[in-house]
């Protein structure tokens, strides 16, 4: 029903708007005469799945399902690099510019968020199942994700 439309930008990010747009979506497919309001659920890859992590804390649904979400916890990333895993090379970017935007290093952040008014994706309040598939198969899970989806919430 609702797709992101990329917005052009110098950074690579995921800005607040498109956590706004989506949440105004899921109001407007509410109201919708053919659509049962408490039977939404939620569906995103990639990039409309690290959106959706924030989303699911701010509407109620019936679930979530989140496919090879990018970023979704850029402390956890930035661990990772340091334990030598081999992961695409834009996390070290977007862990550079999460330590510039809150002026503190990832581990600093880590002890203790509230200082930083830090709040992860993974460690939000979700108001839904959410089910996160990672990795190759996290997109061809999408059609069977989709399916289990739909039976949960008759």
């Amino acid at each position: 029903m609702y797709s992101i439309d990329y917005r052009p930008s110098d950074r690579i990010a995921i800005e607040p708007i498109e956590f706004d747009d989506t949440v105004e979506a899921v109001k407007a497919v509410r109201t919708m005469p053919f659509i049962d309001p408490s039977r939404i659920g939620l569906m995103g890859g990639s990039h409309g799945a690290q959106v959706l992590s924030r989303v699911v804390s701010r509407v109620d649904t019936k679930g979530a399902i989140l496919c090879a979400p990018a970023a979704l916890d850029l402390i956890e990333v930035k661990k990772a690099f340091e334990r030598g895993e081999r992961l695409v090379p834009i996390l070290k970017k977007l862990v550079a510019d999460m330590e510039e935007k809150y002026g503190a290093k990832a581990e600093d952040i880590e002890k203790d968020p509230h200082q930083f008014h830090f709040l992860s994706n993974v460690k939000s309040h979700n108001r839904a199942q959410v089910l996160d598939t990672m990795g190759d198969a996290g997109f061809l899970f999408f059609s069977s994700a989709f399916t289990h989806l739909q039976a949960k919430s008759r």
